[in-house]
């Protein structure tokens, strides 16, 4: 790689930390609530629900992580990006929601791939390795939560610059 590249990277990358830095607390605002949330329903769909299977256990734990974690995120989101749907005149712009909406949708669209896959194949391989399903959904998303936390800031920067520049 040039210097020039090594610049571009750097200050790129500088940069998300620098604007997105707070995306990094509600990361873990919303994986807290999700992991609060997830490790409850899986607790009781195998206690009062008496469902055993591996693979219904891992659907429920997957689909009330992800649920509870986006209206979590999206919610802090959608606070803070609260005067970017505004126009000069301070009104709600349809317009500008409809942007922000594609934004989440972008966000939504490549986190939920990307995750939802690694979960899955991770609760799987800890509960086939005998670990009971609420430790194993817990230990999945702890080791998740901390991956993307990591990379929340560069990945927010990202998709709101794509966003913002085709407007």
């Amino acid at each position: 790689m040039t210097n020039i590249e090594t610049k571009i990277q750097e200050s790129w990358i500088k940069k998300a930390y620098q604007q997105e830095w707070a995306t990094m607390g509600n990361n873990l605002v919303a994986a807290g609530t999700s992991l609060g949330i997830t490790a409850a329903v899986t607790h009781l769909a195998q206690k009062y629900a008496n469902i055993r299977s591996d693979e219904a256990l891992i659907l429920t734990a997957t689909i009330t992580d992800l649920s509870s974690y986006y209206v979590t995120l999206f919610g802090q989101f959608l606070y803070k990006d609260r005067n970017e749907l505004k126009d000069e005149c301070q009104k709600l712009s349809l317009r500008k929601v409809g942007r922000k909406l594609g934004e989440y949708g972008s966000f939504f669209g490549f986190l939920t791939a990307a995750y939802t896959g690694a979960r899955m194949a991770m609760q799987y391989t800890l509960q086939k390795n005998d670990v009971d399903p609420v430790t194993a959904s817990t230990i999945t998303q702890i080791g998740l939560t901390g991956f993307f936390t990591g990379i929340m800031p560069m990945l927010r920067y990202g998709i709101k610059n794509v966003w913002s520049a085709e407007g």
